[in-house]
């Protein structure tokens, strides 16, 4: 009798210590599952403010340079919240379509995030430089604001320089 009196200790032990153990896990999980909660809304909160301050105005200035451009409209289902496109459709003075896509992406570093400038002008053999891509790694904060500023305002003269190439008539 004292054998299966051991083994049932044993047993209610390694039991007892196995729930402990996956209590503790589940609140671990919990903590981090909290510390990515908070993470993304401190993204989403300086990402917003970035695409409002500092992206939005170029891009808007760049669509009233050119009547061909409109931002495509996204359903409610599609998760576009930090990606901004532009796309320059065909037109008389341009034989040619260009899409422009600029995303905000959070860092498994908290605090940064990654801002990418992208551009296609199709057909290709309208112009040498059909496609190109320019990236940033940045810190939230004031110094974003230039950061990314600078990746943008590079980016967007790149970009013209080459769309220009591609027009079939005389600037109006």
């Amino acid at each position: 009798m004292a054998a299966f009196d051991e083994f049932r200790t044993r047993l209610d032990s390694l039991v007892y210590e196995a729930e402990q153990e996956a209590v503790e896990a589940s609140r671990e999980r919990q903590r981090r599952a909290e510390a990515f909660r908070l993470l993304l809304a401190d993204f989403d909160r300086e990402a917003d403010r970035l695409q409002a301050d500092v992206i939005a105005p170029r891009v808007e200035y760049l669509a009233a340079l050119f009547p061909n451009a409109v931002e495509p409209e996204y359903s409610e289902e599609e998760n576009y919240r930090h990606r901004i496109h532009l796309r320059l459709g065909h037109c008389a003075e341009f034989p040619c379509t260009a899409d422009i896509t600029i995303l905000i992406v959070h860092d498994a570093d908290p605090g940064h995030g990654t801002v990418s400038f992208d551009y296609v002008i199709l057909p290709a053999y309208v112009t040498e430089k059909y496609r190109e891509s320019a990236s940033r790694r940045v810190a939230f904060g004031a110094s974003a604001d230039a950061d990314v500023a600078s990746l943008l305002d590079t980016a967007f003269a790149d970009f013209v320089g080459h769309y220009l190439t591609t027009r079939s008539t005389a600037p109006r």
